[in-house]
């Protein structure tokens, strides 16, 4: 539902239909045996396809760029317990994230100027409307669900060298919380760093041509996840690469 204020304001509010599956939780028909006070080996976690996600945005539109503010609210649920009959109760927990953006419109051309483009948001079990990394956990024992809690971020510059050649640097992060709810298991991510920096050429109207360097460090909760090259372990991994990509615009 599209709400027009005027032309600088608007208000959205989706009801989204999300059963995608999430790394870092659950899958009730695969847990195992595991203890009954602490969570089983980490297993993908659906939310609960018997209520949607709300997803509410208000946004404000000026010569200077535009600003937005979203709310998000969405339940996770159990689908199996194991030897559950189908009457048998259905964990759930709902879950909902805060996050403002923006762009600002910076000096340059007439026709294509720089821009700042900008977001950070807080949030439990954000899933994939966040960096879609761990959002929440099964305790066998109470039969409860806990979610991760997570602040990320993104700031990203782009510059408009002529009418054919644009670079871009996209600095972003997330840091994940368990709150005390959370029992951590191997491979559980405290951190995530990431910097792009790349380069555009326009071909066509509808073509462009470009290079890109990435690099990404990544952090565990558990001080031993990491097998490091000289045979010790830690809980720090880094990663880079470089890419030569085509975009095509239609």
């Amino acid at each position: 539902m599209l709400r027009q204020l005027n032309k600088e304001n608007s208000v959205i509010i989706s009801f989204e239909d999300h059963q995608g599956i999430y790394p870092g939780g659950l899958d009730g028909a695969n847990w195992g045996t595991g203890s009954t006070s602490t969570p089983v080996p980490a297993k993908p976690v659906q939310n609960d396809s018997k209520y949607p996600s709300v997803v509410g945005v208000y946004q404000h539109y000026d010569k200077w760029g535009h600003i937005a503010l979203r709310a998000l609210a969405q339940n996770y649920g159990v689908y199996s317990l194991p030897g559950a009959t189908g009457t048998a109760s259905r964990p759930n927990k709902w879950g909902g994230a805060v996050q403002l953006s923006g762009q600002m419109n910076c000096f340059g051309l007439d026709v294509e100027r720089d821009s700042l483009v900008y977001n950070v948001y807080y949030g439990s079990g954000v899933g994939e409307y966040g960096y879609g990394l761990q959002s929440a956990q099964y305790i066998q024992g109470s039969q409860t669900i806990n979610l991760y809690k997570n602040i990320g971020w993104t700031v990203g510059y782009t510059h408009t060298w002529d009418m054919k050649w644009r670079s871009n640097i996209v600095l972003s992060a997330v840091n994940f919380s368990t709150g005390g709810d959370i029992a951590t298991q191997t491979g559980d991510i405290k951190s995530q760093g990431d910097v792009e920096v790349n380069t555009f050429c326009k071909l066509t109207k509808t073509a462009e041509l470009g290079i890109e360097y990435m690099y990404e460090t990544v952090k565990t909760v558990n001080p031993n996840d990491v097998l490091n090259s000289n045979g010790t372990t830690g809980n720090k991994n880094t990663s880079s690469k470089v890419e030569i990509e085509m975009k095509f615009n239609f």
